[in-house]
């Protein structure tokens, strides 16, 4: 069972952190989710509405490949984002904001531990969304996203075949530092834990690198591995604070700051 949250440029919209209040103005705002999420205790909503509004790197028409980032709160269920970059369409036609620089966040919520996360990466059953189009999110009324049962043995982008020449290709060194880096800081406490940064040339690569991880872990485990494929200012915003298990935006006394995922 997931639960799905679509967070954009839109004209109706919630906040998904006072019991779904709506909104009734032109801006980023939550378009649309599944209702469940806000039940008690589902997920940890501050954290997922803090993640939702994160805007990624892209430059229009240059560099528009989509970003993925795994979150794993201390509290409630788990998502994956899919970040996606708006192509700008001077000739669009249709009463919305046209202006450059638009982009839309998927979020899919839920138990990934039956398969790896990467295997939903250019998933197009899954993340949907983005094929709607800009307009729509401006000229339709939101309405609440179900649940989805469809989502238990994706396909995935990427077959073992092709992650294991990827590692074999000059990166077998690295990949078990790698692996054996993440293993030690397990065993350490939260707040001390160190998280790595994975530099390549192209964004697919990124996503084997995470790929090839996972797959040195059991999908259980895999599943309590965040990561993002590219993240903006990471230095400054991959920390993860909380108080009594839940996000904090703010660092305050007797909190613990987390470095959140291991891939950029």
């Amino acid at each position: 069972m997931f639960y799905e949250l679509i967070y954009t440029r839109c004209r109706q919209g919630m906040d998904i952190t006072k019991k779904g209040q709506q909104i009734s103005s032109d801006g980023y705002k939550v378009y649309s989710c599944t209702p469940a999420i806000m039940e008690e205790g589902k997920v940890d909503l501050q954290f997922l509405a803090n993640a939702a509004q994160a805007k990624q790197s892209f430059t229009d028409p240059d560099f528009m490949d989509d970003a993925y980032l795994y979150y794993v709160p201390d509290t409630g269920a788990a998502f994956l984002v899919n970040f996606f970059p708006v192509p700008f369409d001077a000739n669009a036609q249709g009463d919305y904001s046209r202006r450059p620089g638009n982009f839309l966040n998927h979020a899919l919520i839920g138990d990934f531990s039956n398969f790896y996360p990467y295997e939903l990466f250019k998933d197009e059953s899954v993340w949907s969304a983005k094929t709607k189009g800009e307009a729509y999110y401006y000229e339709n009324l939101p309405s609440a996203l179900p649940e989805r049962n469809d989502i238990s043995d994706p396909p995935g982008q990427y077959g073992f075949d092709e992650i294991g020449s990827f590692i074999k290709d000059g990166r077998e060194e690295a990949f078990k530092k790698a692996v054996s880096f993440l293993i030690l800081q397990y065993k350490e406490e939260p707040e001390k834990r160190k998280y790595i940064v994975i530099k390549d040339d192209s964004s697919k690569n990124i996503e084997l690198w995470i790929a090839a991880i996972e797959c040195a872990f059991s999908p259980k485990i895999a599943s309590v591995i965040p990561f993002a494929s590219r993240m903006e200012k990471f230095t400054n915003v991959n920390k993860y604070t909380v108080k009594l298990g839940l996000f904090q935006t703010q660092i305050i006394f007797r909190t613990q700051t987390i470095n959140n995922g291991f891939a950029q």
